[in-house]
């Protein structure tokens, strides 16, 4: 990007000192032959910087490649070019002499050894002679994670990527991920382990993935104690890239034993699932996960094949099907059933019985592992603030939870303009706390809705689950909801999908868990 820089001052500079009368490129051949082979073999030749910022030029005619006797003139060429930088300087508008300035204040060793670094790059063989037309790719570099300054690396691949490109990518808040990632902080790691990777190419990030096992897991599903996971996957958009990747990922769950690698999960099924395949054209909401649509084909193109599709509903305020309606009235009158909203003040012990009624009525769900007391703790302490107690329900049969129905608003549409930050930077915790108060999002996510597993069984309470979902409507709609998501749900789980469709939502996005035996 430097030489690019150069390329394009340089140009800039001919101008101002009327020395170029063809294209920008040409001037640089003719006072800087070596270093304008280079810039050409970089791609910087006929369609350069310089040409862009100087429409209308004609380009000029490749140059003769390069030779190694050449080389001494890259050190002597790079001091000259920046001695005509500097006077290029003393000319021009204000704006152009401060850019030529700027440019010709670097040490002329920076730009020589850039220069070399190019060279090595480009020219590998130490043989004399004639330099091959086509050069190599840069090679893929896959490091492991290994202190924070590299988990902040991690962190930001999408940013790297260029995923604020994507109108529809919402920054996530970073210090879920930051915890989750600290072996003091972090509650999976208590019985898990992971490994984070980033790829490099030509010392910048391109790509990441986590890998990790989890023994909750293991204990859960002892018939799959060879099962690994993969997480965090992010890419540019190539399959040499995302099979390096892989390989590492896959590699560190092989030294662990295992024989088949699952995901993405962030970090189980708790978190972030899935690759979005289906619904690329709306924004996620709170605590799913969004990607660009080459991702799915990177994955398979590593030898993945897919292993379970989990759906997201859209439902639409003031939707509400009779047949539901009716068998909702008809189990409220039941004199030991009430539904009540979770109580803030006591908001621990409502965590717990979130926690109860999720680890009784999702223990068969595939690849469920069970909530923590401290996984709950944190829910307990962090996600206070944003509940809403009004589609927060809990329903009760003999004063006892039986059911519970866990909606939050989408933050996510209060924190777009966040960059990923919010403890870091005490201002965006402020903007948060006065949205909350006085700008509430309009949309929500139902993101737990379950029965014990003793009433769902029961003809005459397992119409529970109907009865939290007219609940949450109506309710929701009086509190100026207008819609909202419900997911994820299991594409096998069909009861649950048919209410889903009977309330009157819509299947609009479909993420995909992938798997390889390794």
């Amino acid at each position: 990007m430097l030489l690019a820089c150069i390329a394009a001052y340089a140009a800039l500079a001919a101008r101002k000192l009327g020395e170029s009368s063809a294209a920008p490129t040409s001037f640089i051949h003719t006072r800087f032959p070596t270093l304008g082979n280079l810039l050409f073999d970089a791609g910087l030749g006929p369609m350069t910087l310089a040409d862009l910022f100087l429409r209308g030029l004609p380009p000029p005619p490749p140059p003769p490649p390069l030779r190694w006797g050449e080389r001494p003139w890259l050190v002597i060429e790079s001091a000259a070019l920046a001695l005509t930088l500097r006077r290029a300087s003393r000319t021009g508008s204000r704006l152009d002499r401060e850019a030529f300035a700027l440019l010709s204040s670097f040490p002329a060793f920076l730009i020589r050894s850039l220069a070399r670094a190019r060279w090595r790059q480009t020219f590998g063989s130490r043989r004399m002679g004639a330099v091959e037309k086509a050069q190599s790719p840069a090679a893929i570099e896959v490091r492991p994670v290994s202190n924070k300054k590299e988990q902040e690396v991690f962190l930001h691949v999408p940013w790297t990527l260029g995923a604020k490109k994507d109108p529809n990518w919402i920054p996530p808040l970073l210090d879920d991920y930051r915890r989750s990632l600290d072996p003091k902080k972090s509650p999976f790691l208590q019985h898990g382990e992971i490994q984070c990777f980033v790829a490099f190419e030509s010392g910048a990030p391109v790509g990441r993935i986590s890998a990790h096992l989890d023994r909750d897991f293991d204990k859960q599903w002892p018939e799959e104690k060879g099962v690994a996971f993969f997480g965090f996957f992010d890419s540019k958009d190539d399959p040499v890239v995302a099979r390096a990747l892989f390989s590492a990922a896959e590699a560190w769950a092989k030294s662990k034993g295992r024989t088949r690698i699952r995901g993405p999960f962030t970090l189980d099924s708790k978190g972030e699932v899935g690759v979005l395949i289906d619904g690329y054209d709306t924004p996620p909401r709170i605590g799913m996960p969004h990607n660009w649509p080459y991702v799915g084909p990177l994955v398979e193109g590593a030898g993945y094949a897919k292993a379970k599709d989990f759906f997201a509903w859209w439902y639409t305020s003031g939707q509400v099907d009779e047949r539901t309606r009716r068998i909702a009235e008809r189990t409220l009158k039941l004199p030991n059933v009430r539904v009540r909203p979770m109580d803030l003040k006591e908001f621990r012990r409502e965590v717990d019985i979130v926690r109860d009624i999720y680890n009784s009525a999702w223990n068969q769900n595939w690849n469920f592992t069970p909530f923590t007391a401290e996984e709950l703790a944190i829910i307990a302490v962090e996600y206070k603030m944003f509940i809403d107690t009004e589609i927060a329900l809990v329903a009760e049969v003999d004063g006892k939870p039986a059911a519970m129905c866990f909606a939050i608003p989408d933050v996510n549409e209060l924190t777009r303009d966040f960059d990923g930050e919010l403890m870091r930077r005490p201002l965006n915790l402020l903007r948060l706390l006065w949205r909350l108060k006085f700008r509430r999002p309009k949309h929500a996510r139902l993101v737990l809705l379950g029965v014990k597993e003793e009433f769902r069984a029961s003809h005459k309470y397992g119409t529970l689950a109907a009865v939290l979902y007219v609940e949450v409507a109506t309710r929701g709609a009086k509190r100026g909801y207008v819609g909202g998501e419900l997911g994820w749900t299991l594409e096998d789980n069909v009861m649950i999908n048919r209410g889903i469709e009977r309330m009157g939502a819509k299947k609009y996005k479909t993420y995909r868990v992938y798997e390889k035996a390794i």
